[in-house]
């Protein structure tokens, strides 16, 4: 919270569009304040203005990022470590060896976050680490960035958070669209799994029952079987029943962020946000603070555009973020981190680039 000035003081200096952003970003905290009070959580409204100042700052530095990438990953895996003898922070208890219906295995779970806060920070950090020691290898070709990039996605996949797998996935299939015969059969063979999945998932159920993997082929099943029991469908409808009642004022500056856990509570009988970016910030902030989120994005895109589209771990690390901000949020969860990864990506990206031309 301390360095937070000094961020806003760079990142302005770099961009108008960031100065305007900011100033009626906390326009609209003041005014949502006067009309629904403020509690700890509206507090969350930080994480947006340095989501902005980050990307102004590295976006207009890229050049000068250093490799932090192997103390990144150090400091994770000792964070995580504790989750191995059991210690896991927020005591999220399992639920694998809860008797329940085949309607509600969506809600059979096992969490694993070690002292991280929350799983879905240590899911993102080792997920998006091993993207980046995959793209080194790829640069580099040494077999060891391999290993770390197996061990950093197996420990994303072993946390129990599904968003990353369903943003990657989509991202990858997203890659492919612009078919090829080679993508062609790239495609065709993951329709082909897809569907045997589908077709054989009591099975998989079955053999993976006690497990983290479980709640991964759950998942599949609910969409298949039980659609509306998805645990993000029941959010979003919350959302939804509360942005009928809007009024014009509510669809221009939003109401309080603590009102959406409230209305929750009241709702699914669960204190809890609504998951997923775009939702909550339109719910908690309106229509413009929303386009300006997305604004600083798309800024990103146009800007490295070429080395995205080329780059099929680039393109995927890049476009995975807005399916996780979907999903379930994304510049909630240690933004800096997150995007200095994608940032120093591009970076290494580039200059190899630039070496071979």
């Amino acid at each position: 919270m301390g360095v937070l000035p000094l961020v806003l003081i760079f990142s302005i200096k770099y961009d108008h569009d960031t100065l305007i952003s900011i100033t009626a970003l906390t326009i609209i905290v003041i005014l949502s304040s006067y009309r629904y009070g403020i509690k700890i959580e509206d507090t969350e409204f930080i994480h947006i203005i340095i989501y902005i100042c980050i990307i102004t700052i590295y976006s207009k530095n890229i050049t000068h990022i250093e490799n932090y990438v192997h103390l990144i990953f150090f400091v994770s895996f000792f964070l995580f470590s504790f989750s191995f003898i059991g210690i896991n922070q927020g005591g999220l208890s399992s639920t694998l060896d809860a008797k329940v219906s085949l309607n509600d295995v969506e809600y059979i779970r096992a969490y694993n976050n070690g002292l991280f806060r929350i799983p879905q920070i240590a899911t993102y950090f080792f997920g998006y680490i091993g993207l980046v020691y995959l793209q080194i290898f790829f640069l580099k070709r040494k077999k060891r960035f391999v290993g770390l990039s197996i061990i950093s996605i197996f420990l994303s996949l072993s946390t129990g958070s599904r968003t990353l797998v369903v943003s990657f996935l989509l991202s990858f299939l997203l890659y492919h669209t612009k078919l090829t015969i080679r993508k062609l059969l790239i495609v065709t063979i993951f329709i082909i799994l897809t569907i045997t999945l589908i077709i054989k998932i009591d099975f998989f159920l079955e053999q993976t029952k006690g497990t983290f993997i479980f709640q991964y082929f759950s998942f599949i099943y609910s969409i298949k079987n039980n659609f509306i029991n998805i645990s993000r469908i029941q959010i979003w409808s919350s959302w939804l029943l509360e942005v009928k009642e809007f009024s014009l004022l509510d669809w221009m500056t939003g109401r309080a962020f603590h009102l959406s856990h409230d209305v929750n509570q009241e709702r699914l009988n669960y204190k809890i946000w609504f998951h997923n970016d775009y939702l909550s910030i339109f719910y908690s902030y309106g229509i413009f603070i929303l386009l300006f989120y997305i604004l600083f994005y798309i800024k990103i895109y146009f800007k490295f555009k070429r080395l995205i589209k080329e780059n099929i771990v680039l393109f995927i690390f890049f476009v995975s973020i807005p399916f996780c901000a979907f999903f379930n949020g994304f510049y909630y969860y240690l933004t800096p981190i997150l995007l200095y990864l994608l940032f120093y990506l591009i970076k290494i990206v580039s200059d190899y680039r630039r070496s071979i031309t």
